[in-house]
């Protein structure tokens, strides 16, 4: 049996349930303040922008996982051109966005543009909901990580994790741990 903080691979059918997760995450983020700046319609407005971001691009052509509270969206080297959004997401965030749209549209080629060259994975995004960080969702889903990489455990995630370090072995845990696919 699955507990809450167990990751799974997300399909289309959760989106709901992650953008309910992760509007409340960056609820407060200086970036998504300042791209959405109406208090009063932020969380309702970001909700939409991480469905889109999800059915529209990651689902697609990343590594989804999430928990109950949290999600993760790993972009392989394969799927490079998907870190950044393509046309068609980038009209439906343009309506969101409104007057900011083309600051955003910059700034998210300017992020490319420092985007390391060689072949890797890239956390396109990771975010718990406030409500339920603290309980190990968001550790699980970075020990989980892509698929055939080293699975580490935190403290040792900074000395022995790189996501530039070509994979070791893919993931032959137990049932039982948060590495577990179905």
């Amino acid at each position: 049996m699955r507990t809450t903080g167990t990751p799974r691979t997300a399909t289309l059918g959760d989106a709901a349930s992650i953008s309910r997760s992760l509007a409340p995450a960056f609820d407060d983020d200086p970036m998504m303040c300042w791209f959405f700046p109406d208090e009063a319609s932020r969380r309702a407005l970001l909700g939409r922008y991480f469905a889109t971001l999800f059915t529209c691009q990651y689902v697609h052509a990343a590594v989804c996982e999430r928990t109950a509270n949290a999600a993760a969206f790993w972009v392989p080297p394969e799927a490079r051109a998907k870190a950044v959004p393509d046309a068609a997401t980038v009209r439906e965030l343009t309506e969101l966005l409104g007057d900011r749209a083309e600051l955003f549209g910059r700034t998210v080629e300017e992020v490319g543009r420092h985007a390391a060259r060689e072949p890797h994975w890239y956390l396109a995004l990771i975010g718990a909901d406030p409500a339920a960080q603290g309980q190990g969702q968001g550790a699980a889903l970075l020990r989980c990580c892509a698929p055939g990489w080293p699975r580490p455990t935190p403290p040792d995630c900074p000395s022995t994790w790189s996501p530039r370090r070509p994979p070791t072995s893919a993931c032959t845990s137990t049932s039982a741990s948060p590495c577990a696919r179905s």
